[in-house]
């Protein structure tokens, strides 16, 4: 006895969405590092660099030479990692120190900032 195929409906299915990161909620960014530094490496064609960071997660970088960025910043235990444009820019090793005669001290990928702009 042979039986016809029984048609069914066809589930529908939603599929999560997937926010990019300039649309997801950031976490904070870390107290310490909120506020403006200046830094980089002495021997750098460009120069030094002008790095902000608000309590919201946002940054604006800028230099002179190369001109600048703005985006978010995610700091994940010891690694930072900027974007901007919905993509990632740098990613490197972050730390904070307080040094008796230059104050507060912001480490990016092994350079020194202290607070200010550089301009």
């Amino acid at each position: 006895m042979e039986t016809d195929p029984v048609e069914t409906d066809p589930v529908e299915t939603e599929s999560p969405e997937t926010e990019t990161p300039e649309t997801e909620a950031w976490p904070p960014a870390p107290p310490q590092v909120v506020g403006e530094w200046c830094g980089g490496s002495d021997a750098a064609p460009e120069g030094h660099w002008t790095y902000a960071f608000s309590s919201d997660g946002q940054f604006t970088r800028h230099n002179a030479q190369r001109g600048g960025n703005t985006g978010y910043a995610r700091f994940d235990a010891g690694q930072m990692t900027l974007y901007a444009d919905g993509r990632q820019l740098i990613a490197y090793p972050w730390s904070t120190t307080v040094d008796a005669v230059l104050g507060d001290l912001l480490f990016i990928d092994g350079f020194s900032y202290v607070r200010g702009s550089c301009s």
